[in-house]
């Protein structure tokens, strides 16, 4: 996605959590960062992106990118 890879075009450091200080990715956003558990808990509650994307509908997703501010920068 735009956000967790753009770096590599524009040849900078990879992007961090700012909650976690993990390298920002696309499995850190949907499954792994403790900050989000909470609001991640009230859209699903898959622990790898396999069974997020085999069975949670692709609009609870896109719901929960909304709600944490990420939506429009994936």
């Amino acid at each position: 996605s735009n956000l967790t890879h753009s770096f590599i075009l524009r040849k900078e450091e990879a992007p961090v959590c700012v909650a976690c200080n993990a390298v920002l990715t696309v499995k850190h956003i949907l499954i792994e960062c403790a900050d989000l558990l909470e609001i991640r808990k009230k859209y699903f509650d898959e622990k790898s992106l396999y069974s997020l994307f085999r069975n949670v509908i692709p609009e609870v997703v896109f719901d929960f990118l909304r709600e944490i501010g990420v939506f429009y920068k994936v």
